[in-house]
């Protein structure tokens, strides 16, 4: 078992609990509250996921990976710019994510498959 800062463990789980009957008793109060900072965490989060990258980015000289990280960037600022209009885009925006990731996949694995299926030199 992990004893290492138990308190905190402690602290956080009666947190959660007290959050959960919180949202409980009071589900049309609390659900604005929750998608609100739900949006600021997310924003915060893709703020950095997008950011962080950029001296990487601009130190190569490809831009291929440099559109997605600005994409999240733009994504992470709107979060935190309007969180309302970002919560009628979000779908579209997941979505939008899913289907790019899912043909990036498709190529990647079909080029592999290129890659182990031609012959070593």
């Amino acid at each position: 078992m992990d004893r290492i800062n138990m308190r905190w463990k402690v602290f956080l789980s009666v947190l959660n609990i007290i959050a959960g009957i919180v949202i409980l008793i009071s589900p049309f109060i609390s659900t604005p509250v929750v998608i609100s900072l739900s949006n600021i965490f997310i924003g915060i989060l893709a703020c950095f996921i997008g950011g962080a990258p950029q001296l990487q980015v601009f130190s190569t000289k490809g831009t291929g990976d440099g559109v997605p990280v600005i994409l999240t960037l733009i994504f992470g600022l709107l979060l935190l710019i309007s969180p309302f209009i970002a919560v009628v885009l979000l779908p579209f925006i997941a979505g939008g994510f899913a289907i790019v990731a899912g043909i990036a996949s498709i190529l990647v694995s079909s080029t592999v498959k290129k890659a182990q299926a031609a012959p070593a030199e």
